[in-house]
Parts: structure tokens; sequence; C-alpha cells
């Protein structure tokens, strides 16, 4: 358990720093110009190309790795996203860490339903990719 919470850790890590970036941009530049929406529909699909790279460099140096192991690692993963995100939220927004997470999951706004949808797939890609190593392996 402690390895798969490490290995998720490292995925989250590295794919919140650039999300960090990127939220950053997206709200400061192009959400003004191209609305909320649009703005999350622009960096979905970057966002998701790096995490499909970081859970494959991961997921390939941390092999062996199961079907169960690729769930467990993606479900921390999530979990782990939701809070780094209400943290920071919490240190820079208007909400308290709990507040912030009472705030995001009874707003769920078009943007934010896209965006947390993508947050699903980040989840998911550590189990793609141990699904096809497994498929390679056969």
């Amino acid at each position: 358990m402690a390895r798969l919470l490490r290995i998720s850790g490292l995925y989250t890590a590295i794919v919140f720093l650039l999300g960090f970036a990127m939220g950053a941009l997206r709200i400061f530049f192009l959400a003004p110009v191209i609305g909320d929406l649009a703005a999350v529909a622009v960096e979905i699909p970057i966002m998701l190309a790096f995490s499909a790279l970081v859970a494959a460099r991961v997921v390939r140096l941390s092999a062996p790795l199961s079907i169960g192991d690729g769930i467990e690692i993606g479900l921390f993963s999530f979990l782990f996203l939701q809070i780094a995100e209400s943290l920071l939220a919490g240190l820079f927004g208007p909400y308290v860490f709990v507040d912030n997470m009472l705030v995001y999951w009874s707003d769920l706004t078009p943007p934010r339903l896209l965006g947390l949808f993508g947050q699903a797939l980040f989840a998911l890609l550590p189990l793609f990719h141990i699904l096809r190593s497994h498929r390679h392996e056969r």
C-alpha cells in the first residue's frame, strides 16, 4: 500500500505542477477572452496529454503493477489531486479547505463538470498504461 501511495503521490505532484501553471494561464489570460467553458476545453487535452506521458513513465518505472494496483493508483491520485486543489484554493482563494471542498462539489457548473471529467480521465491513465503493458507482455 505504501508503494502505491508513493507512486500516486509522484504522479499527482508532477501533473499538479503543470496544472498549476496551466490553471493560472487559463484563469488570467484565456478565460477572459474565450470564456470559462472554452478555456477549460482548451486546457484539458493539454493536461491529459502531459498526464498520459507522466503516467506511462511512472508505470514503466514502477513495474510490475497489477490491474488492481492501477485502480488503486488512480483512486489515490484522484483523491490527492482533490486535496491539493482544495489546499491551494484554501491558501490563495476566499475559502478555507473544507469550505472550498463544499463549494467545489456543490457548484457543478459546466466548466467544473468538464474539469471533473478531465480529472477522472487523469485518474484512469495509470490503469490504461498498466493494461497496455499487460497486453504487450502476452
